[in-house]
């Protein structure tokens, strides 16, 4: 079976505002395709993705993939700019990660005790089989367990760390998205503070070995390179914010970037609402 690389050029409108906090102090990472006119098609493995609220300076991500073509994977935009991954469920070797850059891990580890909220924005096009797929998913450590995670947010609902340094966590579906009955936008998003793991990995290491990743379909980040069973999955927004520099609670800001996740996911005539793609099935 031969597929190709789908790049649909129905999505030109990049003019839309952004989201009113973007751009506040502490806001240490926004990366949006459908709003960034420097990302046309889909980018080959290992291209930038730009930080679109410029308050860190050379912040940015990197998507990152292998073995997504053929009858194991395919990556593709959707018609309203998504980032469409999908996989077959037998095979564990393709994978997709949008890796955090050392500019953001630098930060994060020279500021290791403020608190930091994560959260992202896109869609479960097909279940997964297996619950250990991480919607995304940051440790420092060499070594492999959930008390070395700065944070993650699994797709079988769990969320770490699994301490008081957990500082909230919202998710959309509420249950457990390995297997939802149907497709469904997924939001996900934790806060985190005061980490108790063991830092042995530099940030170049960190993104080498892709330990800091915000969206990840085939892997479960940094201490599982391949997830078989993994779901089918779109990327729409990432977020990442120092809370301690910009004064908000997770509660506050999870409420901001939750109702705008209903405003452009959920609500019709939002932004990605009735969004379209390949079928998963396409890939059993």
């Amino acid at each position: 079976m031969t597929l190709a690389i789908i790049s649909p050029s129905t999505f030109t409108d990049n003019s839309l505002p952004l989201f009113p906090f973007e751009s506040v102090a502490g806001t240490l990472l926004h990366v949006e395709p459908a709003r960034s006119a420097s990302i046309v098609g889909v980018p080959a493995s290992g291209a930038i993705l730009p930080d679109l609220s410029g308050w860190l300076a050379e912040a940015g991500a990197e998507l990152r993939y292998a073995n997504m073509a053929g009858s194991v994977g395919l990556l593709e935009r959707t018609a309203k700019g998504g980032i469409h991954a999908i996989k077959t469920l037998t095979n564990q070797f393709a994978h997709v990660g949008i890796i955090l850059n050392a500019a953001v891990i630098q930060y994060i580890l020279e500021n290791i005790s403020h608190a930091f909220f994560f959260s992202v924005h896109g869609r479960i096009t097909r279940a997964g089989t297996s619950g250990n797929d991480a919607h995304f998913s940051t440790s420092f450590s060499t070594t492999p367990g959930t008390s070395q995670l700065l944070v993650a947010s699994m797709a079988d609902a769990n969320t770490y760390p699994s301490t008081a340094a957990l500082k909230g966590a919202k998710k959309y579906p509420l249950t457990s998205v390995v297997s939802p009955a149907a497709p469904t936008p997924l939001y996900a998003a934790a806060g985190v503070q005061g980490y108790t793991g063991a830092i042995t990995k530099t940030a170049a290491d960190a993104v080498a070995n892709r330990l800091a990743s915000m969206f990840n379909v085939g892997s479960s980040g940094p201490f599982n390179p391949g997830n078989a069973g993994a779901a089918s999955k779109v990327f729409y927004r990432l977020l990442i914010e120092d809370m301690t520099v910009s004064g908000r609670d997770f509660a506050a800001l999870s409420a901001m970037d939750y109702s705008f996740f209903e405003e452009e996911v959920l609500n019709v005539g939002g932004r990605y609402h009735g969004d379209t793609h390949t079928a998963p099935s396409t890939l059993p």
